[in-house]
């Protein structure tokens, strides 16, 4: 109840001051006002620098869409030719009747895939690793630390020397048209030298000629992005899985070490019925700043980003899925232990339309 009162109280302070727009949306930042009064009285909590959108659509389109099915010799194509020595198909944990294929290739790596999935790395069978398979190895373990880690300063880290970003961009760019793949918005690119590499704990130090850059591509329908963060874990009651859309690489100077794609959708999306941007940023702040106020929290936890994604409401239990416009406001936990700190990264979801908290990485 205490709750729900603080809820109503800011919401009805909002919609006093005129927050409800008609049309194209505009806010006032000094609503943002009576928010910052309870953020300050909540321990280890922050909405540090965080701008409100100044501007947002009054109603977007649900959008379905259906998971792409390659037409065309996947392994060949991300393999760059390796020879196949072994395949195997097992049942899908992802959809109803559905299958995968993993191809075993004469060079250590794999590939497995199946509609919407594409997943191509390296195969350890043993504990014997050569030179090349710890590199590969360490590689892989980096880009995991920086998946879970608030690391966006390698986003402006310069160029590797000898070997650019565009170069690297350009590999990934001839898989995509080869596999028919237009669904992409803007890449995030992840500049990790062979400093910042050994600077981490690693069983492995790496060379210059070992930097690599993490690429992420994010899928979007006109330039708004469909959840792709593997930090939110979609559990809510209406959609009971975990739902990742993105494509992420590994791209070093010599070769393609990892290529990880996942919900990638074909390239025909369909409009159906209208949703109304009824809850406005600072509506959906509220939202997260009432679930934090009565909880314990013994790490610093800081929101510092926030916009408009569509987050998955609807599945057929196979290959089509119907998305929702959601507000995303992301940022990290602070873990100190007096000797190493790190900055996680964590995200909360509130839905557009009807401004209920989205049951995601928090559970």
């Amino acid at each position: 109840m205490k709750k729900f009162l603080l809820i109503m109280t800011i919401m009805c302070t909002l919609l006093l001051s005129g927050c409800f727009p008609t049309g194209e949306k505009a806010v006032d930042k000094a609503q943002y006002s009576d928010i910052i009064g309870i953020v300050e009285e909540i321990n280890n909590f922050s909405i540090d620098n965080l701008e409100l959108p100044d501007s947002y659509p009054e109603s977007l389109p649900k959008i379905r869409v259906t998971l792409k099915e390659w037409g065309v010799n996947v392994s060949d194509i991300v393999s760059d030719g390796a020879v196949i020595k072994e395949t195997k198909e097992y049942p899908s944990d992802r959809v109803n009747d559905g299958s995968y294929i993993v191809d075993m290739f004469d060079n250590n790596y794999f590939v497995n895939h199946e509609a919407g999935k594409i997943y191509y790395s390296r195969f350890y069978n043993n504990n014997d690793y050569n030179d090349e398979e710890l590199t590969a190895s360490t590689q892989h373990r980096i880009w995991s630390y920086i998946k879970a880690t608030y690391a966006d300063d390698l986003l402006d880290v310069s160029e590797l020397d000898g070997f650019g970003k565009e170069e690297a961009l350009q590999r990934l760019r001839t898989i995509f048209a080869e596999l028919d793949i237009t669904c992409f918005g803007e890449p995030l690119i992840y500049t990790v030298t062979a400093e910042y590499a050994n600077s981490l704990e690693n069983d492995r130090k790496l060379s210059a000629s070992d930097e690599f850059y993490c690429i992420v591509y994010p899928i979007c329908f006109e330039n708004i992005p469909f959840i792709y963060d593997a930090q939110i874990g979609i559990e809510g009651s209406d959609y009971p899985f975990a739902v990742s859309n993105r494509v992420e690489a590994i791209v070093s100077k010599d070769r393609i070490v990892e290529l990880d794609m996942d919900w990638i959708c074909g390239n025909e999306y369909e409009k159906t019925e209208n949703v109304q941007i009824s809850v406005s940023p600072e509506d959906a702040l509220s939202v997260i700043v009432s679930a934090y106020k009565d909880r314990k929290l013994d790490c610093e936890t800081v929101f510092n980003s926030c916009k408009l994604v569509y987050i998955p409401i609807e599945t057929d239990g196979k290959y089509s899925f119907t998305y929702s416009p959601a507000w995303e406001f992301s940022g990290y936990i602070k873990h100190d232990d007096g000797s190493v700190v790190n900055l996680d990264k964590t995200a909360e979801i509130v839905y557009a339309d009807t401004g209920r908290r989205y049951i995601g990485n928090e559970g």
